[in-house]
């Protein structure tokens, strides 16, 4: 079983960026953005010595979107709204 980790997701709604971030190190973890069809957006590695990541959303459609972070051991989901 993964450990389930809170993720913070701001600001929310979103225009130009999102934050991505967690108490937790994601170091070495993958961040997926997902439609609420489930098709990946976007997807990233997330950089060593960090827990968290900046990610420019301006381009998304507007709508809903999921935040997935995965990694070994661990798995945190969140959504935010693009607007």
């Amino acid at each position: 079983d993964k450990l389930s980790v809170h993720l913070d997701v701001y600001p929310n709604p979103a225009r130009e960026f999102v934050t991505v971030g967690t108490i937790n190190s994601i170091q070495g973890a993958t961040i997926i953005i997902a439609d609420l069809l489930g098709r990946t957006i976007y997807e990233e590695c997330v950089q060593p010595n960090t827990n968290y990541s900046k990610i420019l959303v301006k381009d998304f459609p507007e709508g809903v979107y999921i935040v997935k972070v995965q990694g070994k051991g661990f798995v945190g989901m969140d959504k935010f709204l693009k607007w």
